[in-house]
């Protein structure tokens, strides 16, 4: 009742205002109020219109009710000449439509593109304007579409339920790691204190995976090794994929071999894959002597699945650069390991190692020897990889019990 109330005055305020006085606020029920509007002039739209008639009567309308407000002089004004001119065909219309768009009346010009789809409801263009695609047979909009699909809406974007519960799963595990962070941290500082014990106690008690990255860091970062040893124990207890590749780390890179040691504890224990896969990465550094560390820790846990690319690092080419002196320079020897000549100033060499710690994986994980020689190693692989390896080494394993 209410609201035919408000339409009926706005009605009878619309004969009452006549026409060409000031603005005009052209209301969305088709009817029109004219006069002078009292709102400060801004950028934004405001909730209520306030607006003096002709007649002098002050009346606030919402902002809801309104379709848009003719000025003199704008886009609006010339709007409302021509549509009063406009014939309600389709071809009326779509000029009417193509006006509004390219004077960026854009809801304007949807009101058209509808009105085209009354009179005709294949029109390609009105379809095409309004968002609309042809799937399956039908005019149909993206979204109707897309929820065929079994898609759903996701911050903007069509996604499938699988990825939108991934996308929130990871979204709550960055906040839950936020809050472990702060907890690692606090029991770091607390550690090898007065509160050490429930420091301590704090730290054996992590079952959530979620708190592996702040582990990590605390320890890449602390110089404490009693305190390293504790993440390590930690980390073990923990015993997930990410876990055992921050252990994984830390044997590669920690400064004390106590510590790696430690790790390498913890990695045998778990027989950790995460741990394997990282180091046959590092199989392939520049590094020499990383080198030889992947393949010394990867054969300590034992991997068959790693033989392949211990056999490829068997023998490893490295770049050194050779600080010369007057008259010295790089030479390329007949065994492929350069040397020094006369001449010359610092010089980059290519050297070619053989990498013990590799083949001494290899023997120990195969129970084989084929020196360095990479074809015999992989000819012998690829005879029996199919199942008789690694049935031999279950074997060899269980026997030895």
């Amino acid at each position: 009742m209410q609201t035919r109330r408000i339409l009926t005055i706005l009605s009878i305020l619309t004969v009452l205002c006549g026409t060409g006085f000031g603005e005009t606020l052209v209301l969305k029920h088709g009817g029109r109020v004219e006069g002078t509007i009292l709102n400060p002039a801004g950028a934004q739209e405001p909730e209520t219109y306030r607006i003096r008639t002709r007649t002098g009567i002050e009346m606030e309308i919402s902002s809801d009710q309104v379709e848009y407000v003719v000025h003199p002089g704008g886009a609006y004004e010339q709007y409302d000449k021509k549509v009063k001119l406009m014939a309600d065909s389709v071809e009326g219309n779509l000029t009417m439509a193509n006006w509004c768009k390219a004077n960026k009346l854009s809801s304007l010009a949807d009101r058209h593109y509808r009105r085209i789809l009354e009179l005709d409801p294949d029109n390609k263009e009105a379809r095409r304007e309004l968002g609309y695609i042809w799937h399956e047979g039908a005019w149909t909009t993206p979204d109707e579409a897309y929820t065929a699909m079994g898609m759903v809406k996701y911050k903007g974007r069509w996604i499938y339920p699988q990825e939108k519960e991934i996308l929130e799963n990871r979204k709550s595990n960055q906040q839950t790691q936020i809050l472990w962070k702060k907890k690692v941290i606090q029991w770091q500082s607390e550690l090898l204190g007065k509160k050490h014990e429930q420091a301590y106690a704090g730290l054996m008690g992590i079952t959530d995976p979620d708190a592996v990255p702040a582990l990590g860091q605390v320890l890449s970062t602390d110089r404490r090794a009693e305190a390293r040893l504790i993440y390590i124990k930690a980390l073990g207890k923990l015993g997930t994929p990410d876990a055992m590749k921050v252990l994984g780390q830390c044997a590669m890179n920690d400064p004390l071999e106590e510590v790696r040691l430690s790790c390498l504890d913890q990695l045998k224990k778990h027989q950790a894959q995460a741990a394997v896969d990282y180091f046959s990465v590092e199989l392939k550094s520049k590094n020499n002597a990383r080198v030889n560390r992947a393949g010394e820790l990867i054969g300590e846990i034992g991997d068959m699945n790693a033989v392949p690319a211990l056999i490829a690092a068997l023998v490893t080419t490295h770049k050194y650069t050779i600080a010369g002196g007057p008259g010295m320079s790089a030479s390329q020897g007949t065994d492929g390991v350069s040397g020094l000549t006369m001449g010359g100033g610092p010089k980059t060499i290519l050297k070619t190692q053989p990498n013990l710690s590799v083949l001494n994986a290899l023997q120990k994980i195969t129970n084989q020897n084929f020196g360095y020689d990479k074809a015999a190693w992989t000819s012998w692989y690829s005879r029996n990889k199919q199942g008789g390896v690694e049935s031999n080494l279950r074997r060899k394993e269980e026997g030895g019990k």
